[in-house]
């Protein structure tokens, strides 16, 4: 008998050629991603098995091969801090109201009675002589009071306004005001200004022929203020000038209520000039009118007349 082929195994009595069997098995493979804020970190896992099986021995053969990527991102942050400050700022106005008892002129202190008042803005208590404190004021505005019959002068008036008819008043620019009001400089032998209505142009001095400056000047009434530095003018017949203040000669008090009603009325008039030797100026009445040859000519002091006249 002829053998088998010893390479050949036997297979049920019969020899046959050898079989093999391949068996595959299939992983399948999960990748699972883990990011963190800093690493991210990727696994991948490959298993592989391999049978192989023989008449009498079965290997089996495993292989795992396992890959790690390990990726890590950097991630840099940048943070923006804004810092806003908010200043608030509170005003609290406080109103006061103004408590005051003496009014401009009034008796504010006498340290003899200790009597004492608050004056009312914007006068301040001002102290007169050792004992005595009036109401007065300085740098006053257009329309306070600046003069009073009975006190004198208040204060002072903000420049470049006057103290004219007992009230600060501004100055006129289309006449001279009989305050300090030069309408006639004999240095330069001419007229430098219009007087305003209800004044005249006359020496400080009427009695005295050498002063040859003229003002523009007024007849006051008495309790006007006739200081004799800002060239005024001159108190009424029966009056005299004590302390800037026209004074009646004799000392009376008169109480008086009048009650007066005004009428406008527009009248264009043309008032005649006053001839050479007319009476101009009365110290009883005040300006009787202007004379032919101009304002500066009322000049010529008549004692008997008590006033002046024009000049020849």
């Amino acid at each position: 008998p002829i053998p088998c082929v010893p390479c050949l195994p036997r297979l049920g009595g019969v020899c046959s050629a050898a079989a093999t069997t391949t068996t595959t098995t299939t992983t399948t493979t999960t990748t699972a991603t883990t990011t963190t804020t800093t690493t991210a970190t990727t696994t991948t896992t490959s298993t592989t098995t391999t049978s192989t099986t023989t008449t009498s021995t079965t290997t089996t053969t495993t292989t795992t091969s396992t890959t790690t990527t390990t990726t890590t991102t950097t991630t840099t942050t940048t943070v923006t801090t804004t810092t806003t400050t908010t200043t608030t700022t509170t005003t609290t106005t406080t109103t006061t109201t103004e408590f005051c008892d003496k009014q401009a002129g009034d008796l504010c202190l006498d340290t003899r009675y200790d009597i004492s008042g608050t004056c009312c803005s914007p006068y301040t208590c001002t102290s007169v002589t050792d004992v005595s404190s009036l109401c007065k004021g300085e740098s006053l505005a257009l329309g306070d009071a600046c003069f009073d019959k009975d006190a004198g002068s208040l204060g002072t008036c903000a420049d470049p306004n006057i103290c004219l008819n007992d009230v600060c008043t501004a100055k006129d620019t289309t006449c001279v005001q009989p305050v300090n009001g030069l309408c006639y400089s004999a240095d330069i032998g001419q007229v430098v200004g219009t007087c305003c209505s209800g004044s005249f142009c006359a020496p400080v001095d009427l009695y005295d022929p050498a002063t040859k400056d003229q003002f523009c000047q007024q007849v006051l009434d008495i309790g006007m203020n006739c200081n004799e530095a800002e060239h005024r003018g001159f108190c009424k017949t029966g009056s005299f000038c004590i302390d800037s203040i026209c004074t009646a000669a004799a000392d009376t008090t008169t109480s008086t209520t009048t009650t007066t009603t005004t009428t406008t009325t527009t009248t264009t008039t043309t008032i005649a000039c006053l001839a050479a030797d007319a009476a101009c100026l009365s110290f009883a009445s005040g300006s009787l009118g202007t004379c032919c040859a101009g304002t500066a000519s009322c000049n010529v002091f008549d004692a008997a007349a008590q006033g002046y006249k024009c000049a020849p």
